[in-house]
């Protein structure tokens, strides 16, 4: 097999998958760091904004539930008492799903979704969890959303409060 033994090649083999495998992130130069930071800050800042706008849209609450994802959005409530597909997939983009609780299956219904208002709070973990990932906001444990939320319906949903109002309309 040549002048390389074969435990010398393997020891070649991985000496030269660890200089490979160590990837380290490029450092950022000084003006990278700071256009990097400054749109960090006004994305924040936009942020900010868009949720002291929503907040003043908020009526009376109408829900208090546990906090498990934050955020704040105004949306239609799409009402999905029973676990029935035909009704999952009449979610529109950008509605509130407001459900007894969702389940691994229901990810496609969720991403359609702008909020997600449940009564159970059995699920809190991994609705919170893909809640936070898709960046919606979640209040869970409310335990009588499905009864008191009704399709069509406008409201504000605050993740971060764990609190559904109904929502004002803007006066300008």
């Amino acid at each position: 097999m040549g002048d390389k033994e074969p435990l010398e090649i393997d020891k070649v083999i991985t000496d030269f998958l660890a200089k490979l495998v160590p990837i380290t992130p490029r450092e950022l130069s000084p003006a990278q760091s700071a256009e990097k930071e400054a749109l960090q800050v006004a994305a924040e800042e936009a942020k900010q904004k868009r949720y002291k706008r929503i907040g003043k849209l908020k009526g009376s609450k109408m829900l208090d539930g546990v906090a498990a994802s934050p955020g704040m959005v105004v949306g239609i409530v799409r009402n999905v008492h029973e676990r029935d597909s035909l009704l999952m997939a009449q979610i529109k983009a950008g509605e509130v799903l407001v459900a007894k609780t969702l389940m691994a299956y229901d990810l496609p219904y969720m991403e359609k979704a702008s909020a997600f208002v449940l009564d159970s709070s059995g699920a809190v973990g991994s609705v919170a969890i893909v809640a936070k990932g898709m960046g919606k906001p979640a209040v869970t444990g409310t335990l009588e959303a499905t009864s008191v939320l009704k399709d069509g319906q406008k409201v504000v949903v605050d993740g971060s409060e764990g609190a559904v109002y109904e929502c004002r309309e803007s006066s300008g």
